[in-house]
Formats: structure tokens, sequence, C-alpha cells
């Protein structure tokens, strides 16, 4: 950054010039944000799926179930699914409720796994007894507010922000967004509500910072 314009980055293949920048790095993007000094927050979110073995056909529907349940049947045959959005606040689950890391154990892991197939079998009977093959713990990149976070910097016009917990699904419309704001200075209306500025409550003032993000 000069005279705050963006300039160029410097990454493990080497430097490259660039006059703009769209950060879409999921979880790393507060970490990738603060290369240029601004302040970013994301919620700390894990989550487990259980995945079982592989199984005949059995649904084509993503199902959600009462009590946080809910599953799909992969196309290799695996049921997957979790019951909760968030760890249980027990001691196991301390570490992982206030940064990244892996079960402390692979009893831990195995336990979870086959407490949610088995709440799967009881709405998915093709599925009533199904092995576990493997339980999987990620982090999703959630906004503070649970919503997604596009658009120009407030105070950075040439560093662009996309990040929201629903990236998969809404990738597409997403990309072809903002690839017109970026080369077209096109704001996009379906964004507005989603703007980094609705963090800010304070202006940004010069190089330096003069906000805070709640």
């Amino acid at each position: 950054m000069k005279a705050g314009r963006l300039k160029g980055v410097v990454t493990s293949q080497g430097k490259f010039p660039l006059d703009r920048l769209v950060v879409a790095a999921g979880v790393d993007t507060p970490r990738v944000l603060a290369m240029a000094n601004y302040p970013f927050t994301l919620k700390h979110a894990p989550g487990i799926l259980a995945h079982s073995v592989s199984l005949p056909p059995l649904t084509r529907l993503v199902h959600d179930a009462p009590g946080g349940l809910s599953f799909k049947q992969m196309a290799d045959g695996s049921v997957v699914g979790t019951d909760a959005p968030d760890p249980p606040d027990i001691p196991a689950h301390q570490g992982i409720r206030v940064h990244a890391e892996q079960f402390p154990t692979q009893e831990l892991r195995n336990y979870h796994g086959n407490r949610i197939l088995a709440k799967i079998g009881q709405f998915l009977p093709g599925a009533q007894g199904v092995q576990l093959d493997r339980l999987t713990l990620g982090f999703r990149p959630m906004p503070t507010d649970e919503f997604p976070v596009m658009g120009a910097l407030p105070g950075l016009r040439d560093l662009h922000v996309a990040v929201t917990h629903s990236g998969v699904t809404l990738a597409p419309i997403i990309g072809r967004l903002t690839a017109e704001e970026v080369l077209n200075a096109s704001p996009a209306e379906m964004f507005a509500p989603y703007r980094p500025e609705r963090f800010v409550s304070h202006a940004y003032h010069g190089t330096g910072f003069d906000h805070h993000l709640l």
C-alpha cells in the first residue's frame, strides 16, 4: 500500500503489481486483511460432520429434522450430517470453542460421529445402524452478524472483500457481481445490505484508522 492505494502483493510465488485485489480467503480473511492494516473480525464457528460408510441410494434431498439435525446422502453413497451448529459447552470442547484445533481424542471423535448417525437413522430407516467412516471438524467463515460481507473496504477502495458462510451456494452470483464492481466500478445493488461499512462506527481518516469494528 502507498498513500492508501494498492500497488501490489507479495506472495509465495513472487511479487505481483496490482491495482485491485479481492480477498476471498474464507477463515483466513482477517489474517490477509491485517497485511493491509485493516482490522476485520469473523466469529469463531467450529462445526462437525459425521460421514457414514457407503450405502445404497436412499435419498436425494437435504433433510432438516428437529433438534438441529440435518443430513444428506452424497454421490458416493455416504450419509453426512450434523446435529448442532456449535459444540456443546463441556470441558472436552473447551479448546475447540475458543480456537481452531482438532479433537483431543479419537474416542471423542467416534462418540460424536456414532451419536449423530444414530439420530439420522431415526429419520432415515435405511441408515439405521450404519457404520461411521469418519468425523470431520471444520471452521466456518462466519461474519460477526452471520450475513455476507461484500465489496470495497472503507478507506481502502482498491481492496475488496468477499466472505460468507454460504460460499459454495452463493459463489456464482458473488463472483459475477464482484467482477462487475471491480472491472466496471459499478456498485451491485444486491450487495447494498452486506457492505463492510455496516461494521464501521467512525469514519476512516487519512492513511491511518480512526474507527472501530463492532
